[in-house]
């Protein structure tokens, strides 16, 4: 029957996929929100809130959750976005009911415990600081503050200390509220299933909800920023991580596709110009990658390259040469026929796992408004056309990409290593 999809009221729809053969069931419960729509007061609000939904309701200690939910062979998790959130099990179908109960006792029930609660803040806490420590992470959170200037697209998604000590009982209670009376809610349900019982099943629940939605619109985020270089000198460790990026198109623009084929060219994947000349050719480093992300509104296009700082200068100067022949002369059809069918694959290894199925259709049907099948992924791939792929070459633009960089380097040495940008920010 393919994907089927059914409002259950004005604010939750049910999206299902059935998968025959599989003896699993994978469903979640997705929320069209996240880090992006707190202020910064919030900063870390929902990824709080969401842990606390595993941390026991009125009948069920967090270790009487996790007893159950492994007794009956089965997972649950959840997880804090940008834009969705949300928590999910993979079960087997035979179990099904019970961990169904179990999964809206905790979304429905959930205690917010105060002891628990502040536990958790201490973890959480622990996670910021190993977060601020690796220079893998905290690299990413820099960049996002010059790629968003202001904008909470660039709010770390678990928060700030300060932010995260705040926090009271009543705030995670009304936060919860609000997340549920989003009006844009999806139940994704993937595997061995029947899409009429499950509908009968969450009719059955009567979902509340009102006309009132407490969960503001996004503001959009600048379409252009200034370029910007943003750096940490960290002269305890070796190497230098450096991540260039710039502003690309949102994830309802269909060029997308043509992206990821050209991405995967550049230096998303091991046949990638990049990684072949950096790691295989010169043997200069052994990190260097491409990637995109996208949002409603907005997409990044990215690189990452980790060098030692013998081989620093080099290693950039060969990255922008490749990147400029690109630029100059394009990609060739050998190199597009390869990656349209890597990203093929790469899809069909995908459908054949449900739990990824599950957040593909839902992630979806909350950011572009539908969800897309494997199959038709596929067939708009195989449509695509050696000259639409070229065409995406003028994205590469060197006037206006911005960069972070951390490493043993100080202000001095940022124009030895191809950044010359508007504003510098040390952090």
């Amino acid at each position: 029957m393919g994907i089927q999809t059914i409002k259950i009221n004005p604010r939750v729809t049910l999206v299902t996929e059935k998968m025959d053969g599989l003896q699993s069931i994978a469903m979640g419960f997705f929320i069209a929100g996240g880090s992006r729509n707190e202020n910064e007061k919030e900063q870390g609000i929902t990824h709080l809130t969401e842990h606390m939904i595993f941390k026991g309701t009125k009948n069920k200690s967090a270790q009487d959750i996790s007893r159950l939910v492994e007794s009956l062979g089965a997972t649950i998790d959840g997880f804090t976005g940008k834009e969705v959130s949300g928590i999910y099990f993979n079960c087997l179908s035979p179990n099904l009911e019970r961990i169904f109960n179990l999964f809206f006792e905790m979304m429905r029930e959930a205690s917010f415990d105060e002891q628990e609660l502040e536990k958790e803040k201490n973890v959480i806490l622990q996670e910021i600081t190993e977060s601020y420590e690796n220079p893998q992470e905290y690299l990413h959170q820099l960049f996002s503050q010059i790629m968003f200037p202001g904008h909470p697209l660039a709010f770390p998604i678990a928060g700030t200390p300060e932010t995260l000590k705040s926090f009271t009982r009543e705030d995670l209670v009304r936060c919860n509220q609000n997340l549920n009376l989003n009006k844009r809610l999806c139940i994704s349900i993937t595997g061995n299933i029947n899409h009429e019982e499950q509908l009968d099943k969450f009719l059955k629940l009567g979902f509340k909800y009102t006309n009132q939605d407490y969960w503001v619109l996004p503001t959009p985020p600048a379409q252009k920023i200034e370029r910007t270089l943003i750096f940490q000198s960290r002269p305890d460790i070796k190497q230098v991580h450096t991540m260039p990026g710039f502003l690309t198109f949102p994830l309802k623009d269909e060029r997308r596709y043509g992206l990821t084929v050209l991405n995967n060219i550049i230096g998303g994947s091991q046949s990638s110009r990049l990684f072949q000349r950096l790691r295989e050719q010169e043997g200069l480093l052994s990190t260097i990658f491409t990637f995109f992300d996208f949002y409603s509104d907005i997409g990044l296009f990215c690189g990452y390259h980790i060098s030692e700082i013998k081989n620093r200068e080099r290693s950039l100067m060969i990255a922008f040469e490749e990147m400029g022949k690109i630029k100059r002369y394009g990609i060739t059809k050998e190199e597009f026929q390869r990656s349209v069918n890597y990203c093929k694959g790469m899809l069909a290894l995908e459908s054949e796992e449900p739990v990824s199925r599950m957040f593909r259709n839902a992630k979806k049907f909350l950011l572009i408004g539908r969800p897309i099948s494997i199959d038709d992924s596929i067939a708009t791939f195989d449509n695509l056309k050696f000259d639409d792929i070229n065409s995406l070459v003028e994205l590469i633009n060197f006037e206006q990409y911005s960069a972070a960089i951390i490493g043993p380097i100080t202000k001095n040495d940022l124009g030895r290593i191809g950044v010359a940008p508007i504003r510098v920010i040390e952090k």
